[in-house]
């Protein structure tokens, strides 16, 4: 996407800076709140990390750069998500693969619970 050479900014107030190849620096209302590692294709945008810093948490900030990131002209979000945060991706239209969501719900062993479970965002 050639709209992402440079920092991405919205009137919604989240900026994206560019920090290195697929890593940007979240910026809400020019205060600096996390990182995002997010590879941007042409349809579709893959979420490596969301890293909102431990004291801004549960603020709201995760939720405004992601629906920032839906609003761009993309049909699909992919990403990984961890264990803790399966209720934020739902939050934010996440769909599971549903074997890979029942192997985590029915789990009850740490060493066979899936660490990382695949989630998509359709947006089209």
């Amino acid at each position: 996407m050639e709209k992402m050479a440079g920092d991405i900014g919205n009137p919604y107030d989240v900026l994206l800076k560019i920090i290195d190849t697929d890593e940007y620096a979240i910026y809400i209302k020019e205060t600096h709140v996390g990182n995002i590692d997010v590879r941007f294709g042409e349809e579709d945008a893959m979420i490596e990390n969301i890293d909102i810093f431990p004291l801004l948490q549960r603020k709201g900030y995760g939720t405004q750069v992601i629906s920032f990131i839906k609003r761009l002209p993309l049909m699909t979000i992919y990403g990984e998500a961890v264990p803790d945060t399966l209720s934020f991706w739902v939050k934010m239209g996440a769909r599971y693969a549903e074997s890979v969501l029942e192997q985590y719900v029915s789990s009850s062993d740490e060493q066979n619970t899936p660490r990382l479970i695949p989630f998509r965002i359709s947006l089209s």
